[in-house]
């Protein structure tokens, strides 16, 4: 199901009491188009970057795989706080706003960026200081796209 920007905003105003100013504990993937946060008792926020039905949700604690997770994941979201969830207006994209602080006490700043439109969908992770990507969800080529290329490090 696609959502429309009016219905993602609503959704967005609901979300975010009850995830901004939390700790992501855990983070993995189940498969390779869903990111689940684990943000303690609040439950999991789910962020599915699937070409049929993307979609943004906070669900009751699931399992964790025992798979290997990518080294964006567990080095740059794992531990992290969120800061703030925004909806971009007229788009179908939401952004969270997360920090994090290593053992030396430096603040690091992230924006993970959940794009739920359609066939297009996926989930990126930035560096908000210098906009890099240092992860996606679903990467895309220049073969594939000579438009909009999704890759670590660009």
């Amino acid at each position: 199901m696609n959502l429309s920007p009016m219905v993602l905003q609503q959704l967005v105003k609901e979300l975010a009491p009850q995830v901004t100013r939390r700790l992501i504990r855990e983070a993995f993937l189940t498969n390779n188009n869903t990111l689940y946060l684990n943000l303690g008792e609040t439950g999991h926020l789910c962020c599915s970057a699937h070409p049929t039905r993307s979609y943004l949700s906070l669900l009751d604690p699931v399992e964790k795989p025992l798979q290997e997770q990518p080294h964006w994941l567990t080095h740059h979201i794992l531990k992290s706080g969120i800061v703030e969830i925004a909806h971009i207006p007229s788009e179908r994209i939401v952004q969270f706003t997360l920090n994090k602080r290593d053992r030396l006490g430096t603040e690091t700043q992230y924006k993970l960026v959940c794009e739920l439109i359609g066939r297009h969908a996926n989930v990126i992770l930035v560096d908000a200081t210098n906009n890099n990507i240092l992860g996606a969800l679903r990467h895309v080529r220049a073969k594939q796209s000579h438009v909009r290329v999704i890759l670590p490090g660009r």
